[in-house]
């Protein structure tokens, strides 16, 4: 069965913070130390420590592989930290130690990957695509519009459309689900889709190779106008 995996961009959409999960038990007895294993450039997250079962208090906190200004815990053993800007997936380790002497009773270390946001990944993706199909098309009141492409398993289709007010139903298909699709209008659970769009890019990583149709249907009775680009980046 294939994934669910069609992700929507939208720029509009604020980019959820991550529930706190616990990376590591740090390697010194009685020192633990809690933070999200993977955060987005820009946003706030909390380091948590505690000591012997108590807030570490006012320990001392520094960063290495990327550049994040030192700090302290407050006395409840939390530091929030606003991740730094990258453009790349990124290794950053976090030090925490109860003074910033030489003389601390506890200090360890644990390594957070900080990743660049949806909307520089998108970017970057559009950028090392090749282009398949690039115009303004219509779409007549309660109609439909497909390409087909010949895809690798693996390699993944970008669609970036843009309507003109109105929205439109947007689908991506395997050959077996389009013809189903012909015959009934009938969309699976486990097809590609998305409803109600109006503008934004969306990237579908097709899990196996062959005939691949995108398709836009207008569920409006008005004729729709929409710009689209559809591309492709190779399988890693």
């Amino acid at each position: 069965m294939k994934q669910n995996r069609l992700i929507a961009l939208i720029l509009s959409v604020a980019i959820a913070i991550p529930a706190m999960s616990i990376i590591a038990f740090a390697q010194q007895e009685g020192l633990r130390i809690e933070t999200p294993s993977e955060v987005i450039s820009g946003e706030r997250f909390k380091i948590v420590v505690t000591y012997n079962g108590k807030p570490a208090g006012y320990a001392y906190v520094t960063f290495e592989g990327a550049v994040v200004e030192p700090t302290r815990t407050n006395d409840n053993g939390v530091a929030t930290i606003t991740a730094p800007n990258v453009t790349k997936p990124t290794n950053v380790i976090i030090y925490v130690k109860d003074s910033d002497s030489w003389s601390e009773q506890f200090s360890d270390y644990v390594t957070i990957t900080v990743l660049p946001t949806k909307e520089v990944r998108e970017k970057e993706m559009i950028e090392k695509s090749t282009t398949l199909f690039k115009g303004e098309i219509r779409i007549a009141g309660n109609g439909y519009w497909a390409s087909r492409y010949n895809v690798q398993g693996g390699e993944t289709l970008i669609i970036s459309i843009k309507t003109n007010g109105n929205t439109v139903n947007e689908f991506v298909l395997d050959g077996d689900s389009y013809s189903r699709y012909l015959e009934n209008k009938t969309i699976y659970a486990n097809d590609y889709y998305q409803y109600n769009v109006m503008e934004g890019v969306y990237v579908v990583e097709v899990p196996q190779g062959g005939e691949w149709y995108v398709v836009l249907e207008n569920p409006h009775e008005e004729t729709v106008s929409v710009s689209v680009e559809i591309s492709k980046t190779r399988a890693t």
